[in-house]
């Protein structure tokens, strides 16, 4: 563009062969990382998307939550929700199938749902 040339005409036509080469490994390179980029940023949105919707289902059921965490089974550029272990204090035994009814329902997700009961003395 500014006009720096080769000294000899069959220069030119090397050095234009190496610069389209090169712009072309440079435009492959951006992406193949913009598309590792793309399907990480997919992925987290998926699974933020997963938690809120374990934290309403959890916020609705008749037990007082302490605490949810999420287990995530990883693979090769995913994160997949695995297991869900909710510490909540309840008397009713059957708060883990129902927690685990309603977020298969409502997630498509299979994943397994742990509750663990704890005891709390309220003031």
């Amino acid at each position: 563009m500014r006009g720096y040339r080769p000294s000899h005409w069959f220069e030119e036509r090397i050095a234009k062969k190496a610069t389209v080469k090169r712009l072309g490994v440079l435009l492959i390179g951006i992406l193949i990382l913009s598309s590792f980029l793309i399907a990480t940023t997919v992925d987290m949105n998926r699974n933020a998307e997963f938690e809120s919707t374990v934290e309403g289902i959890a916020a609705e059921s008749d037990a007082r939550i302490l605490s949810i965490s999420i287990s995530y089974e990883t693979q090769l550029f995913s994160r997949q929700p695995d297991v869900v272990t909710i510490h909540a204090a309840t008397e009713s035994d059957q708060i883990a199938d129902q927690l685990s009814d309603r977020i298969s329902a409502e997630t498509s997700s299979d994943v397994s749902v742990v509750v663990i009961r704890e005891s709390v003395e309220f003031s």
